[in-house]
């Protein structure tokens, strides 16, 4: 056993030791050093304390640790451009153990993803003004009309919503709480919505609005990369329509 101290030195540690102990603990005889019965006693002992020493080294070091866990959040695919950069940015700043795991979807596919415990938690949609209960609301948007740029309201600024009865649009299915929302809206003002394709994938509906010159409702924040693509967004007033994300 190579213990790293030179001979005089545990020696005299030894010695020491007996002297405090008052009793010998090895003997030397023809076979080299042996234990007395005290050093005997004391032999386990002494692992034992140097194992617990140990111990509390780990236990110590570990505390030093940072412990690491992971948070499944879920966005809309109309937000993930907007959020998830700064979102990232924000937790390895402020909270670098947590592994953060972003998961893109409509809101019905969020929901269900929730409801599954797939996701820890997600920003959905709800209209403003409107109670959600056991959630926070974090902000809340305006709804738009986006189409093609040269199409039908080129020299428009603005469209009432009971304009939007002419036009045939392209939205998800109503599996999804945008598309109930807006008919929700629609119905309290008696504006007959008509629906001439549903898909549910926005990147599909942005090629099938320049494919067709059509028309769709969605929130402010994706109109920001969708006019790079030939398209335009119109605000909606009379009423203006709002949703609140909430968490």
């Amino acid at each position: 056993m190579h213990l790293r101290i030179a001979q005089p030195a545990l020696s005299s540690q030894i010695a020491g030791l007996e002297a405090q102990l008052k009793t010998q603990l090895l003997v030397r005889h023809s076979r080299g050093i042996g234990l007395t019965d005290s050093g005997k006693a004391l032999l386990p002992r002494a692992q034992d304390i140097l194992d617990r020493v140990e111990e509390a080294v780990r236990a110590i070091q570990d505390l030093g640790k940072a412990t690491t866990f992971e948070v499944r959040i879920g966005l809309p695919t109309t937000m993930t451009g907007v959020v998830a950069l700064p979102l990232m940015e924000a937790f390895a700043l402020h909270r670098p153990e947590v592994v953060l795991h972003i998961v893109e979807g409509m809101t019905g596919h969020l929901q269900k993803w929730l409801n599954q415990d797939e996701i820890d938690c997600a920003i959905l949609y709800g209209r403003k003004g409107e109670s959600l209960a056991a959630v926070a609301g974090i902000g809340h948007e305006r709804l738009v009309l986006l189409g093609p740029e040269a199409g039908l309201f080129a020299d428009r600024d603005v469209l009432a919503f009971r304009e939007l009865a002419s036009i045939p649009l392209i939205h998800t299915t109503r599996d999804h709480q945008l598309r109930r929302m807006i008919e929700q809206c629609a119905a309290e003002r008696q504006v007959p919505l008509s629906f001439m394709a549903e898909i549910d994938s926005l990147a599909q509906i942005r090629e099938l609005l320049l494919a067709v010159s059509g028309h769709t409702i969605l929130p402010a924040s994706i109109s920001f990369d969708w006019l790079r693509h030939g398209l335009r967004s119109w605000p909606i007033v009379e009423p203006e329509l709002n949703i609140l994300h909430y968490l």
